[in-house]
């Protein structure tokens, strides 16, 4: 877009991408298009939202979602792996099938067997894969569950007959930029959340609504980016952030008819859960939102919060915290309990440094959280007697569904004023989730379902129970797509046997019931589908004739009534003539109409000339978006990254591409289709997170396809395009060439990939016997350290560190975290959130090689890798830090 336009001076934006579309007024969304068209026909619509009944969607490409849930139901684990098979073979034989039709066929019926099999696919070939993978499993009378993360569930002891389900609202701390987005534009339940929140905002005064920071436009400047990161844990933007995604995701659970035996919210999620539960019962939304605003209005309370600083602790014992909290006197609280391994500690910045200094000395995992509030602690006393007399003026009832406090560890009393008392209090108490949980299993709980974003609750609940009979699944994950979260969270709730109705997944969506049951029959008869099948693969139109019924003037209908004979084609119900329409008309017949002619004729010769005129159309866009390929070089700085091949042994040949962009000079939708495969588009569409992030991750692919090509280039493989090279990630995260396209490329290789704000940089290498993995990691150049050390690395590596030149401490410092990022990488596991699973051993300087151990956990789950130093090559040049290791 040519800045001479000075869009970047108004208020206006080119839109590159579908976002959510939220309403803070109260009249109905509007919209003017202009259509320039290459025929030479211009129009200008005006358009107004419909708000008078159901919403009605017509097709649209939205039908089509990143993923589906299956579910296959039997009352016997026999039956079940004879209807897998059966539905595995009505797969095979009608390649064409919609997955959204055969999961509305197969999903939309109340009932849960006691045998339930789910399975999340992408496409069909995804489902086949996974069906035959199912059935292997099945079939061994040893496997009692299956619980794969990429999407197959399976549960001989279905928990829900063992135990109840309870929900966890989020609190603060859970949001992130564009949660649910993607939910908003799927589902106008979802959607009119956002819209209420942001109407309390409006009706508050307030000019910057919830969705300018939630939802920001895809145009939007680094700065601006890193100003919304900064916004959203504002006490009112974090606090009504996580009650809208909250309620939004509760909406469509009540949807699907998931009923919860208890709930319990986590810090602000409290509200939520009592007002689910019905404790607010003069509260509709409105009120609700209206409420939440205003006892966390920032105007108000300001000068009342206390300023603090929050820390979470990892990897340390509870004696340990406990002693350096009553070590300082009054300075330093803990704030939350959350499991075993995460205690949040509250205090004044000297109390707090300390602590971050004692605490790391003795290997434990520390960080400081963005917000700085004196949340559950003494400090807060004030703050909950300002806000008492709003909650005092709600009219409190006891709840309809039992809900666990977390200041207390127990259930809500009955008594509306004793309610009223622990909901302001608890401000002031630590948040005790972790007992809360121990408290909630004890009373049979062992379905855990947690209702906000970012999956915190889950991991907490995971790390609380551990070994024990439970489950724990979050409804909104940051890492998937919300559709595909929804899914898994479905499927594992579907196989464990919790009654739901799925039919509100459909209900905008245009399904076809399958006959599925009716294949199944014909393999039970060895009987062969018959030749005019309508599920037969068949010419693929770029029209669909399944068109709408057409209307006609009553002079129109007359003279089609009177002059086309074939009359077969009407429906019954069409009976009429022209007296009847309309008696007094004068028309002229139609005396070029042959008696012959039909309307299936006229409709087919309509559909011939118009899939010619589509044919030429798309010739003429494709031309049109091939000459703006060069516009891709430009916008790119695409190089082979001559630096880390220099630190390497040259026994290795690994290739490096870094890739940069010039001022984001292309749009992030022009650059996705231009380099991606459909799977990753799908993949990159399903993304949540930052303008920024998604860039990011696009100019991660655009390096490692660069790295593949160059591989196959020294192989003597010409003519290679981006899209040719297919980039998955598996379950933990790890990147490499999807095995139906090292197949077809013949190209087997290791790839990995890392970023540092606007530069990624990709390295690939041939497998071998030799070879198995690689892992590249980078950091920019004198950035900030702070808590690195402490959290980072234990005493010993500081140690080895601090022996170096003081004045290249920094360098080293963030060489050593690159050496640890590299390994982790190459094992293809990451770090699991502990840096001491990888320890420094030796630093040597004249290289710049590291010898490094895996330990912990990465030891237990590789244990050939145990016991051994491995070499880790790192360097710098101007601008990077890099390391690279090969396995």
């Amino acid at each position: 877009m040519k800045p001479e336009l000075g869009l970047h001076k108004s208020t206006f934006y080119i839109n590159t991408e579908i976002r959510p579309w939220i309403n803070k007024y109260s009249y109905p969304r509007r919209a003017g298009i202009n259509v320039f068209g290459y025929t030479g026909i211009y129009t200008h619509t005006l358009l107004e939202e419909y708000t008078n009944g159901n919403e009605v969607l017509p097709e649209s490409p939205l039908l089509r979602w990143d993923t589906e849930v299956i579910t296959i139901q039997a009352e016997k684990r026999s039956e079940l792996i004879k209807t897998t098979r059966l539905v595995l073979n009505f797969c095979t034989d009608n390649p064409d099938i919609l997955l959204k039709d055969l999961a509305f066929t197969l999903n939309c019926q109340k009932k849960i067997n006691k045998h339930c099999l789910a399975i999340i696919a992408t496409t069909l070939p995804d489902l086949k894969k996974k069906l035959e993978f199912a059935l292997k499993k099945l079939r061994d009378t040893k496997c009692q569950r299956l619980n794969d993360k990429s999407g197959i569930y399976y549960f001989s002891q279905q928990l829900s007959q063992k135990g109840k389900l309870a929900f966890l609202f989020s609190g603060e701390g859970s949001q992130y930029i564009n949660m649910l987005s993607d939910l908003c534009i799927h589902f106008s339940e979802v959607r009119e959340i956002f819209d209420n929140a942001d109407r309390a905002f409006a009706r508050g005064g307030t000019s910057l609504v919830l969705s300018d920071v939630l939802f920001p436009p895809s145009h939007v400047t680094q700065e601006t980016s890193k100003l919304n990161e900064t916004t959203i844990w504002d006490m009112e933007y974090a606090v009504m952030g996580i009650n809208s995604a909250d309620i939004a995701l509760y909406t469509i659970l009540k949807k699907l008819d998931i009923q919860p035996d208890i709930i319990t919210g986590h810090s602000a999620g409290q509200d939520v859960a009592l007002w689910v539960a019905g404790a607010f019962s003069d509260f509709d939304q409105e009120k609700f939102f209206d409420f939440s605003l205003l006892t966390r209005n920032k105007q108000l309370l300001e000068e009342d919060i206390p300023a603090a600083k929050l820390l979470t602790v990892g990897a340390s014992t509870p004696e340990t915290v406990a002693d350096i909290v009553k070590d300082c006197k009054g300075e330093l609280y803990i704030s939350m309990d959350n499991c075993p391994n995460q205690v949040i500690l509250c205090g004044s910045e000297q109390s707090i440094n300390n602590a971050l200094k004692q605490l790391g000395s003795q290997g434990a995992i520390c960080s400081l959280l963005p917000f700085e509030r004196g949340y559950h602690t003494p400090w807060f006393n004030h703050v909950c007697d300002l806000v008492r007399k709003y909650y005092q003026e709600i009219l409190i009832t006891p709840p309809k569904i039992q809900v666990y406090s977390c200041a207390t560890a127990q259930p809500y009393p009955k008594a509306p004023n004793e309610i009223c008392k622990i909901m302001v209090d608890q401000w002031a108490k630590p948040v005790r989730f972790r007992e809360t949980i121990e408290t909630m299993y004890n009373d049979g709980v062992r379905i855990f379902l947690e209702i906000g974003p970012g999956g915190t609750l889950t991991s907490f609940v995971e790390d609380t129970l551990c070994t024990r009979e439970f489950t724990a699944v979050s409804s909104n994950l940051s890492s998937r797509s919300g559709i595909c979260q929804l899914h898994h969270m479905v499927g594992l709730l579907a196989a464990h046997g919790v009654s739901m109705d799925l039919s509100f997944l459909y209900q905008k969506r245009s399904p076809k019931q399958l006959p599925v049951m009716e294949s199944v029959k014909n393999h039970l008869l060895k009987k062969t589908i018959c030749p005019d099948n309508p599920l037969k693969k068949q010419k693929k139109l770029l029209l669909n004739k399944n068109f709408q019924k057409l209307s006609f003037c009553r002079k129109t209908l007359a003279t089609i009534t009177d002059n086309l004979i074939d009359r077969a084609h009407y429906p019954p119900t069409l009976k009429f003539s022209a007296q009847e329409l309309n008696s007094s008309s004068k028309t002229t017949p139609l005396s070029s109409v042959s008696p012959n002619f039909s309307t299936n004729r006229i409709m087919d010769n309509y559909f011939q000339s118009m899939e010619s005129f589509l044919i030429h159309q798309n010739e003429l866009l494709d031309s049109t978006l091939h000459l703006v390929k060069p516009h891709l070089k430009t916008a790119l700085r695409r190089i082979i990254w001559q630096d880390p091949a220099k630190i390497i042994p040259t026994t290795f040949q690994p290739q490096v591409c870094l890739c940069t962009e010039n001022n984001n000079a292309i749009s992030s939708s022009d650059f996705a289709q231009h380099i991606l495969a459909p799977e990753e588009l799908t993949s990159w569409q399903g993304l949540t997170g930052t303008e920024v992030r998604k860039r990011q991750w696009l100019r991660g692919r655009m390096a490692a396809k660069d790295a593949v090509f160059l591989l196959m280039k020294k192989n003597g493989k010409q003519g290679i395009e981006p899209k040719d090279i297919l980039i998955v990630a598996d379950q933990h995260g790890r990147p490499s060439l999807s095995g139906e396209c090292q197949k077809r490329l013949a190209c087997h290789s290791c790839v990995s990939i890392a970023h540092a704000d606007d530069t990624s940089v990709a390295v690939a290498i041939e497998k071998s016997q030799e070879i198995t993995g690689i892992g590249i990691d980078i950091e920019q150049a004198g950035r900030k350290t702070d808590g690195l050390a402490a959290g980072g690395f234990n005493e010993e590596e500081n140690a080895l560190i601090n022996k170096l030149k003081k004045t290249e401490y920094l360098n080293w410092l963030l060489r050593a975290w690159c050496a640890k990022e590299a390994l982790s990488k190459a094992i293809g596991r990451g770090l699991l959130a502990d840096p001491l699973n990888i320890i420094i051993h030796q630093i040597i300087p004249q290289s710049g090689e590291m010898k490094l151990e895996i330990t912990g956990v990465l030891a237990q789950i590789f244990p050939k890798y145990a016991g051994r130093l491995i070499t880790v090559c790192t360097g710098c040049n101007r601008n990077l830090i890099f390391a690279i290791s090969i396995l």
